[in-house]
């Protein structure tokens, strides 16, 4: 299941979901579908919808803006506009699919796939706890998210599943969980072997001469 769903969206991620969206304007609704509050169907004179949506192509992930006027039978207009706002794998809340600037502020947008926040995601989503989008929400990551391993050189893996770990020859590399794993066992048997071999490096340490003792 795992590998299915892993391919799934790596094929689909590969085509980069920046380049993914599909900006479209739909037709303005049909009368009988754009008046579904039984109210404005009796005070509603006239209703037009724009919309402007961007989807990553293959989910159920869109983004963008809807924007209605409705005229009642008075001539009194109501405007309203709803954005579409996601939050991704890594905790923040994306409006757009590609990155912009509002009102002096940097806004993230998609940036791609962590194949970790998505194996975490998958036995939710094989229990029936989350949906479909939820789990395609789940496994992506905004912009400036993403990072490389510096052992396996992978890059589909974002900042909170690669983080540094302090190795006993004092580096500190930026490790997947895959390679992490594998760091801390090798850390461990050399620490294993070091204490299998101390008292043997003790005994064959050479003695000291009472000349060394005195130099300065």
């Amino acid at each position: 299941m795992f590998a299915r769903i892993s391919n799934y969206f790596k094929d689909l991620l590969s085509r980069s979901p920046l380049t993914a969206g599909t900006p479209h304007v739909p037709h303005p609704p049909e009368p009988q579908d754009q008046l579904n509050d039984p109210i404005d169907r009796l005070t509603s004179f006239y209703q037009e919808t724009t919309a402007d949506i961007e989807t990553i192509a293959g989910t159920d992930i869109s983004f963008g803006t809807v924007e209605t006027t409705t005229v009642d039978h008075n001539g009194n207009a109501t405007h309203q506009r709803r954005r579409t706002a996601h939050l991704l794998g890594d905790g923040r809340l994306v409006t757009s699919l590609e990155p912009r600037v509002e009102e002096g502020l940097k806004r993230p947008g998609v940036e791609g796939l962590c194949r970790f926040c998505l194996a975490e995601a998958i036995p939710e989503f094989e229990a029936g706890l989350i949906s479909r989008e939820e789990l395609q929400l789940r496994a992506l990551v905004s912009t400036g998210s993403l990072t490389q391993c510096e052992k396996c050189k992978r890059k589909d893996v974002c900042e909170h599943h690669c983080e540094s770990l302090e190795r006993l020859d004092g580096s500190e590399p930026r490790l997947c969980p895959i390679c992490r794993e594998a760091a801390v066992r090798e850390d461990q048997d050399r620490k294993s072997i070091c204490t299998l071999l101390s008292p043997w490096l003790k005994q064959n340490q050479l003695p000291i001469s009472k000349d060394q003792e005195i130099q300065p």
